[in-house]
Formats: structure tokens, sequence, C-alpha cells
């Protein structure tokens, strides 16, 4: 008698390679291209989606908790300051896009993952900031989040029917 591995679940879903996932952003990035070209008007909507899809993406990728949360927060305001930054150093609007097409893959990608590696350790930023005071705004922030932000947040970034099937299921 062979040993066989356990099935997996039905729910549980292969994650995507990195090329299936480079063609995905690319067909993204394509058909937002086309979009500012036949339907300027309906580009911020479209790019509303995208970004409200990496939200959610990170989101549920770190746990879908206060965490989760506080890493979203915190990668989103790092990458901002990371475009200010580029963009106040460069000289004109020109010089700002042509250095950031062909300096993207490099600086601007090892900058992700530096703000990536930022936004792990977050916690540690907030306790740290004031520290005594630091460690009561983590705790508070873990209250509130749990109390009045979760929920809410979940709605925003999922919709009102996936929040009832959620619940559905931890009910069961």
């Amino acid at each position: 008698m062979g040993s066989k591995k356990p099935s997996a679940s039905k729910n549980t879903q292969k994650k995507p390679g990195f090329r299936a996932r480079l063609r995905e952003r690319g067909s993204e990035i394509a058909e937002l291209g086309r979009t500012a070209v036949h339907q300027p008007r309906e580009v911020p909507q479209k790019v509303g989606g995208l970004v409200g899809k990496s939200f959610r993406k990170m989101y549920v990728a770190r746990g879908g908790g206060f965490y989760a949360c506080g890493f979203v927060i915190t990668f989103v305001l790092l990458e901002a300051q990371t475009l200010a930054e580029d963009l106040f150093s460069s000289s004109s609007i020109s010089d700002f896009i042509g250095e950031q097409l062909l300096q993207w893959i490099f600086r601007f990608a090892l900058d992700s993952l530096v703000n990536t590696i930022q936004a792990l350790i977050w916690p540690v930023h907030v306790i740290s900031w004031i520290p005594p005071v630091g460690v009561l705004i983590f705790a508070a922030g873990y209250v509130v989040f749990g109390r009045y932000i979760k929920e809410p947040l979940g709605v925003w970034l999922f919709g009102e029917q996936a929040m009832e099937e959620a619940a559905d299921e931890t009910l069961d």
C-alpha cells in the first residue's frame, strides 16, 4: 500500500505563476491605455478599479484584519512618498516620465521592495513613534478597528454580498 497525498479542498485554488501575473498586469495596463485613447473620461473609474483590486489583494494576503489594514495604509503612504520624491527631484515632467520609464524596473522596483519591508513592520513604527504612548495607540487602534472599521472596510472592499457570505461561513 502506497501513501496517498491528501486531496486539496474544492475551495483551494492554485496561485497563478509569475508569468501569468505579469500577463494579467500587462493586459490591465493595455486596457487602461485603450480606455485613455478611446474614452478618456472613463480613466479615473478604471484606475480606481485597479487600485481597489490591488488593495483587496494586499488586504487578503495579509490576513484581512488590523495588521493587513495597517500594512496597506503604510505601503500606500510609502509608495506615494517615493513617487512624490521622484517627481520633485526631476527637473521637468518630461524628465520625470523619461526617468520613470527607463529606471522603473530597477530603482522603483527596489524602492517598492524596501517599502514592502517597511510596511511589513508597521507595528514597530507605531509602537516606537512615542515609546510609552505608541503601545497605547497601537492597542487602541486594534480595538477601534475591530469594533468600528473592519465591517465597513470589508463592505467597501468586497461588497455587502461577499461580507454576508463570509459571515455565514463563520457561523457554520
